[in-house]
């Protein structure tokens, strides 16, 4: 780190990650019954990448032959949607026949965007892939869930995501809400009937969760649900890590006032974000002991876009990652997804 304008700047470079496409690609012996994938916005070379992937026909490098995407497509028809917000998918220079073929699994939600302060302004933001694998001899089906922060593009950004995979049968975790999760995205992307005979499957799943970890529950929030709020403060909070691009000054007061004055809270951000709140009267980062800044997105949202807005501009650089991190008495919550920290966001 190096101290700059108040701040410690974290230094550029990055730890190890791993490819989405990794997470998409079915293993040997086994095929992609049916995939939901869910991005705020997307570029059509990173769709053919993951239909590619999703099919088992990619090579090392993410990338595939003319002929290989074209068995990709035809094998996966009918049973692959994309999900994105309207009007986020990037227009290619060339290639329009291959991007008429992407369209065929491309489901945009029709809602408009709109400032933070509009309260019809919205947009479908979530970043989540859920894929049911079946296996090539017969038995029975796995399901895999990601979830995360980053869209469907070449993005090379901080970033951070969770995957665990499940089964019908063995040990392991159940899943609270992700039936839910389920229902939603295919109701969004049009398929409630082809993944609704799945849905009791989808309840009685036991999945395999990394050791010391339980994951208590997933949710597709929606604009307008009852209760969508703020997470609520687990007791004995002695530690705070909190990390968002961008800001305001409400949430972040919301969760600058977990703990006592004991609690050690860090914050990551942005510079402007930093720079934009330290102006305000309510002095909303205050409470936090450590601020560190990551390199802001080269394209700064004007006054009157919304965050989300701007991320399809963020294209491999600065900070994508969203997470808020909370050490307390009785061990250590992490809350990941797609939100920002922002009153929009939560």
């Amino acid at each position: 780190d190096a101290a700059a304008g108040g701040h410690r700047v974290v230094t550029n470079a990055h730890l190890p990650g791993q490819s989405i496409l990794d997470v998409l690609r079915p293993p040997a012996g086994w095929k992609i019954d049916r995939a939901l994938l869910s991005s705020y916005s997307a570029d059509p070379a990173v769709i053919a990448a993951a239909l590619l992937a999703l099919a088992a026909r990619d090579d090392d490098g993410g990338s595939g032959t003319r002929p290989g995407l074209a068995r990709a497509l035809l094998e996966l028809r009918g049973r692959v949607a994309f999900i994105l917000q309207r009007g986020r998918i990037t227009a290619p220079q060339r290639g329009g026949l291959v991007l008429g073929m992407l369209d065929r699994f491309v489901r945009e939600v029709p809602w408009n965007e709109g400032r933070e302060d509009d309260d019809q302004g919205r947009s479908w933001h979530p970043k989540v892939a859920v894929l049911r694998l079946v296996p090539d001899t017969g038995g029975n089906p796995r399901w895999r869930l990601w979830l995360g922060s980053r869209n469907l593009t070449r993005d090379t950004s901080w970033d951070v995501g969770l995957v665990v995979e499940g089964q019908t049968e063995g040990p392991g975790q159940l899943l609270p809400g992700f039936p839910e999760v389920v229902e939603r995205l295919a109701s969004a992307a049009g398929e409630n009937q082809e993944w609704g005979r799945h849905l009791p499957e989808a309840a009685s799943l036991r999945w395999d969760v990394p050791r010391g970890l339980r994951i208590e529950r997933v949710a597709l929030h929606l604009p307008g649900d009852e209760g969508r709020t703020y997470p609520r403060q687990p007791a004995g909070v002695w530690e705070l890590f909190a990390v968002s691009p961008f800001l305001d000054g409400t949430t972040v007061n919301h969760f600058g006032s977990w703990g006592d004055g004991r609690t050690q809270r860090i914050l990551l951000s942005t510079n402007d974000e930093f720079a934009r709140l330290a102006g305000q009267q309510a002095q909303p980062l205050a409470r936090f002991a450590d601020l560190l800044a990551l390199p802001a997105a080269t394209s700064e949202p004007d006054q009157v876009t919304a965050e989300e807005s701007v991320e399809e501009d963020m294209e491999g650089r600065g900070l994508h990652a969203k997470f808020v991190w909370a050490e307390h008495a009785v061990g250590a919550t992490l809350w990941l997804g797609s939100a920002n920290l922002t009153r929009r966001g939560w």
